[in-house]
C-alpha cells in the first residue's frame, strides 16, 4: 500500500488551475492521508507527480458529485472522471434516460466507457409507452434514441431493460456483446433476432409479456447460456440443447393449472440441456392454487434432473404458511415415483 494511505478517508488534488478536493466512497478499513498532486492540463510541461494508472485508481473511488466536479477541472480530470462517470449507467426515468442517452449520442466516444445499463421505466406513470394517444409517437422517438445510444456502445456486459414495449428493434445492431441480460419488455421476432446475434450470454432473464408468440431461437444462439430465468415458455424456448446449468422457474399466472401438460413439457425440456442442471429454484404465487396440486411438479425431478445438487422453492401468497406445513415429502402425495 502507498505511504499516503494512513488515516484521513479524502484526497485533495491540485491543478495549477483548480484546487479540487475528492471524497472516496473507501472501505472501512481503508485510511487515506490527504495528499497534493498535480495532474498535467493544457499547460504544457506539466507532468504529474503520480502515475495516470495511480490517478485512475483513485477517481474510481470517487463519489458522484465528486466525479461532475473533475469533470469541470482539466482534460486528464475530466478525461478519467468519464470513464468512471459512465461505467454503470442506472436510470430511473424518463427525463433522465434522455439526457443521458443525448449525451452518449452527442459525444460518442464517452459511450465507449460504458459497462454496465440498468433503465427501469417500466412503471405506467412513467414509462413513455403507456400513454394512449401519444404511444406510437413516444415509442418511435424513445426507442431511437436508445438505439442510437446502444450504436455506441461496444463495451457493455450487463444490461438490465425494464421497459413495457417491443425493444426488438432498437436493440438489433447493437455492437457490444453481454454477458448477462435481464429483460423485462415485450417479446417479438426481432428481440429473437437480436439475441441471435449476443454469442457471449452466460445469464438471460425474461419477466416480461410473451404473448402469444413461442420463443424459437436458432440453435446455434446462445452457445455458452448457463443460466435462464423466466415463466415455463422462457425455459422450453432456451434450455435444450444449451449448456444451462441453473433455472429458475416463474410462476406468477393466478389459476395456473399445475396439470396442464405445459408443465410436462417445461420439465422434460430441462432434462435435454446439455449443462446439465446442477440448480433448480421454483418461484411462484399459489394463491389460487390448492396445496396438494403445486407441489406436483416437483415429481418429475428425481428422473428427469438427476444431477441437480441444489433446489429451493419461494412462495409468496396468504396461505403461504399451510403450504409449507404440508411440505411432508414423505407422503404419498409428494412421492418423488
Amino acid at each position: 500500500m502507498p505511504s499516503f494511505l494512513s488515516s484521513n478517508p479524502s484526497y485533495t488534488l491540485t491543478s495549477p488551475s483548480h484546487h479540487i478536493r475528492i471524497v472516496l466512497n473507501m472501505p472501512p478499513e481503508v485510511k487515506i492521508k490527504g495528499f497534493r498532486l498535480f495532474l498535467a492540463d493544457s499547460m504544457p510541461g506539466v507532468v504529474p507527480q503520480l502515475p495516470l494508472e495511480l490517478v485512475d485508481a483513485i477517481i474510481s473511488h470517487a463519489t458522484l458529485p465528486t466525479l461532475l466536479a473533475l469533470c469541470r477541472a482539466n482534460s486528464t480530470c475530466r478525461d478519467i472522471a468519464h470513464k468512471w462517470l459512465y461505467r454503470s449507467l442506472l436510470l430511473g426515468n424518463v427525463v433522465t434516460t434522455i439526457k443521458c442517452f443525448k449525451a452518449l449520442c452527442k459525444k460518442p466516444e464517452m459511450a465507449k466507457h460504458v459497462y454496465r445499463v440498468a433503465i427501469i421505466i417500466s412503471s405506467p406513470d412513467t414509462s413513455p409507452f403507456h400513454y394512449p394517444n401519444t404511444s406510437s409517437y413516444l415509442s418511435s422517438a424513445f426507442g431511437t434514441l436508445i438505439r442510437d445510444g446502444f450504436l455506441n456502445m461496444k463495451n457493455v456486459k450487463f444490461l438490465r431493460l425494464d421497459i413495457d414495449a417491443p425493444l426488438g428493434r432498437y436493440l438489433r445492431g447493437s455492437p457490444f456483446r453481454a454477458v448477462d441480460i435481464d429483460l423485462k419488455c415485450r417479446w417479438d421476432a426481432q428481440l429473437a433476432e437480436w439475441l441471435e446475434e449476443q454469442p457471449s450470454v452466460r445469464s438471460f432473464s425474461f419477466d416480461g409479456s410473451l404473448g402469444e408468440q413461442p420463443i424459437v431461437l436458432k440453435p446455434t444462439a446462445l452457445p455458452f447460456l448457463e443460466r435462464v430465468i423466466g415463466a415455463p415458455p422462457v425455459i422450453e424456448g432456451l434450455v435444450p440443447g444449451r449448456p444451462v446449468k441453473e433455472v429458475i422457474m416463474l410462476f406468477f399466472v393466478a389459476g395456473l393449472d399445475w396439470e396442464d401438460p405445459e408443465l410436462g413439457a417445461t420439465m422434460r425440456s430441462c432434462a435435454l440441456s446439455t449443462g446439465p442442471i446442477r440448480a433448480f429454484h421454483v418461484n411462484y404465487d399459489h394463491a389460487y392454487v390448492e396445496p396438494k396440486d403445486s407441489m406436483l411438479f416437483l415429481r418429475p425431478i428425481p428422473r428427469l434432473l438427476p444431477d441437480i445438487t441444489k433446489f429451493s422453492l419461494s412462495i409468496s401468497g396468504p396461505n403461504h404458511s399451510d403450504l409449507v406445513r404440508r411440505l411432508n415429502f414423505s407422503s404419498p402425495a409428494y412421492s418423488s415415483d
